[in-house]
């Protein structure tokens, strides 16, 4: 799995992670997305973190409505 945010020179993969107790996993390599949120091929609400690393979604405040994200899922 990955998400790219091209006009943010986002390109990430993404990997499934949990909260265990007041901490969240964190990918040191990518996105993480939350495995107790709606999986990735599925509808409803996913969660996808990675803003606790600058070099990762720290971007995202430049974030423009109509700018592309991809999602690919395996």
């Amino acid at each position: 799995e990955s998400i790219e945010i091209i006009p943010l020179s986002i390109k990430l993969s993404v990997e499934p992670a949990r909260v265990e107790g007041n901490r969240w996993e964190i990918n040191e390599k990518g996105a993480s997305y939350l495995v107790s949120s709606a999986p990735l091929k599925d509808n409803g609400n996913t969660v996808i973190y990675a803003h606790n690393k600058a070099t990762m979604f720290g971007s995202l405040s430049q974030i423009k409505i109509g700018y592309p994200i991809t999602l690919r899922c395996v």
